[in-house]
C-alpha cells in the first residue's frame, strides 16, 4: 500500500472513529435528559397546569415538571409527618400549599443559579436525584427531574449552612463576637399568656359535631371490624352458600351449611390475612351481608358485618386525631363561626386588663397557660419558661415581642393581636449580668452566634433575590389543581 492511499484510510478511520464517539455522547445525553416515568398520581396525560412565575421561568405542573417532583418527594415526608388518620382531601390539599411554599423559597435560588452560570456535574445531579428516590438511577431522568436536582444543588451550594454564601460572608470575627456577647449582658424577665384561637374553638366543639365527622369519614379511624364468617375451601360452594344466604338470610345460611363449612366471629383487622374482608366489610353497615364472595388465605368467605365501632368506643388518641383532622379541614369556617365569641373574650379580657387584673387572673379565665420566662434577650430566637420548657410563639414573626419586653412600661400588661391569636406581655424586669464577662464566651456562645448571623444572611437574600425576580402566582390555577380538575 502507498503512502497516498495509507493517508486516505487513516483519516477514514480517524472519521468514522469521531462519529462512533460523537454518537454514543449523543446518546448519553439523550438518554439523561428523557423521561423516568415517576410521575405524580396516575399516569396519563393532563393540560398543564400554571404555579407561578418567577423571575422569566415558568413553573408549571404536569407529569415530569420540576413542581410534579416537588409535590412527589414532599407526599413521602409528609406521610410520616401527618395525622395517620387525616383524610385524603385534607391531606392533598396541605401537600399542594406546603409544595407551593417550597417552590417559591427555592425557584429564586434556581433562577439566580442559571443567571450566574452555576453547572454542577453529571455525578452530582445523578447523586442528589439518586438520594431523593432512594436508590440506584437505574433508567433515565426526566428534564423536571434533573432540574429539581439542580434546584436542590442551588439551595445546598449558595443557601444552606455550608454554602458559599455562607462560607463567603458567615466568618465570624472575634469583634463582631465580642460586640454580639455585650447583648448578653442585658436581659429582661416577663409574664407571657398566649390566648390561640384555634385552641379555643376547638374547646367548644361537641361530641355531635365530631361524631357526625365520624361518620362521615369513619372508614380513616376505624382499626377493627367484628364479622360473623362463613369458610368454605371452594368457589362453588361459597357462591351457593352466598345466594342461599342472600335469599333466605345468614344465620339460615350457617345452620343449612354448618356440617360443610367453617363458622366464626372474628375481627377484622387491615393486617395481613384479614384484610381484604375487612376493606369488603367497610363498604357495609352493621347487619349486612357482603355483595360477594371473598377469596383470602386460601378460603373463599361470606360475611356478614355483626357489629362497627361507634365514636363512644374510640380510644382517647384516636379522638385526638379525630378532633385535629376537623379542625384542619373545618378551621376558616369554625373560625368564622366563633368570630363574635371571640371578640366578646377579648373584650372581656381588656376589661380585666383595665380593671388591673394580674396575668394569672387573666390565663385562668382563658383557661390557658401562664409562662414566666426569666432571660428575654434583644437577640432571643427562642423564649424559655423557667421550667426550661419552650414557649410556643415565634419571634420571627412576632419581633414586637421582643420590643415590648424591652420598652414598654415595667408591670403593664401589653396587648399584641394577631389574625390567629393574642399575645399578653407584662414586662417584669430588666437587669444587667453582674457576673458578665468576656471570658465566659465558649463553644456555644459561638455556635448560637454563628446560627443568628447565618439566619439573619439567609433573610435578608432571600429578600432580596424576591425584589429581584418578579413573582406571578397563579392561585385559580392552583385551586384547579386542589379539586383534582385535570383534564384527559
Amino acid at each position: 500500500m502507498d503512502s497516498v492511499e495509507y493517508q486516505k484510510k487513516k483519516k477514514r478511520k480517524e472519521a468514522f472513529r469521531r462519529f462512533v464517539i460523537n454518537f454514543f455522547v449523543w446518546l448519553l445525553i439523550i438518554a439523561f435528559v428523557s423521561t423516568l416515568g415517576v410521575y405524580w398520581g396516575k399516569d396519563v396525560h393532563v393540560n398543564v397546569i400554571k404555579i407561578a412565575k418567577i423571575g422569566k421561568k415558568s413553573f408549571n405542573y404536569h407529569p415530569g415538571s420540576i413542581f410534579n417532583y416537588i409535590l412527589l418527594f414532599n407526599r413521602e415526608k409528609l406521610i410520616n409527618y401527618l395525622p395517620k388518620s387525616i383524610d385524603q382531601d385534607t391531606f392533598n390539599n396541605f401537600l399542594i400549599n406546603y409544595s407551593v411554599e417550597n417552590l417559591l423559597n427555592n425557584a429564586h435560588l434556581y433562577n439566580f443559579g442559571r443567571e450566574i452560570g452555576l453547572s454542577p456535574s453529571r455525578d452530582i445531579l445523578r447523586n442528589i436525584i439518586e438520594y431523593n428516590i432512594k436508590g440506584a438511577l437505574t433508567g433515565s431522568p426526566s428534564k423536571g427531574l434533573v432540574d429539581y436536582a439542580y434546584m436542590e444543588y442551588v439551595n445546598h451550594a449558595l443557601a444552606s449552612e455550608n454554602g458559599d454564601i455562607m462560607n463567603a460572608l458567615g466568618v465570624v470575627t472575634m469583634s463582631e463576637l465580642f460586640s454580639y456577647y455585650d447583648l448578653f449582658s442585658y436581659y429582661a424577665e416577663a409574664e407571657i399568656v398566649i390566648f390561640d384561637y384555634t385552641n379555643y374553638v376547638a374547646k367548644k366543639i361537641t361530641d355531635n359535631e365530631l361524631e357526625a365527622y365520624f361518620n362521615k369519614n369513619f372508614s380513616n379511624y376505624i382499626s377493627e371490624i367484628k364479622i360473623d364468617d362463613i369458610a368454605v375451601s371452594t368457589k362453588e360452594i361459597a357462591s351457593e352458600i352466598h345466594k342461599f344466604a342472600k335469599e333466605k338470610g345468614f344465620e339460615k345460611a350457617i345452620e343449612q351449611y354448618k356440617s360443610k363449612a367453617k363458622i366464626s366471629t372474628i375481627p377484622l383487622t387491615r393486617k395481613s390475612g384479614t384484610a381484604k374482608r375487612f376493606e369488603l366489610a367497610l363498604k357495609l353497615k352493621e347487619g349486612d351481608i357482603a355483595e360477594k364472595v371473598q377469596f383470602e388465605n386460601g378460603e373463599y368467605h361470606i360475611i356478614k358485618v355483626k357489629e362497627m365501632p361507634k365514636y363512644s368506643t374510640l380510644s382517647p388518641e384516636v379522638k385526638k386525631d379525630l378532633l385535629a383532622s376537623y379542625l384542619m379541614e373545618n378551621k376558616e369556617t369554625l373560625l368564622k363561626n366563633h368570630k363574635v365569641e371571640i371578640e366578646k373574650e377579648l373584650s372581656q379580657v381588656n376589661n380585666l386588663v383595665s380593671a388591673g387584673k394580674n396575668l394569672k387572673d387573666i390565663s385562668t379565665y382563658l383557661g390557658v397557660n401562664l409562662y414566666k420566662a426569666g432571660k428575654i434577650l434583644t437577640v432571643s430566637r427562642y423564649l424559655y419558661s423557667d421550667d426550661k420548657k419552650m414557649i410556643p410563639l415565634n419571634l420571627e414573626e412576632n419581633p414586637e415581642v421582643i420590643e415590648t419586653v424591652f420598652t414598654s412600661e415595667l408591670n403593664q400588661v401589653k396587648i399584641i393581636n394577631k389574625d390567629r391569636y393574642s399575645i399578653f406581655i407584662k414586662p417584669i424586669a430588666r437587669k444587667t449580668e453582674k457576673n458578665f464577662s468576656y471570658t465566659n464566651i465558649n463553644q456555644d456562645v459561638m455556635k448560637e452566634y454563628m446560627s443568628y448571623k447565618a439566619t439573619a444572611i439567609s433573610k435578608d437574600w432571600m429578600n432580596s433575590l424576591e425584589k429581584r425576580y418578579k413573582t406571578i402566582l397563579y392561585t385559580n390555577e392552583i385551586e384547579k389543581l386542589k379539586k383534582g380538575n385535570l383534564e384527559n
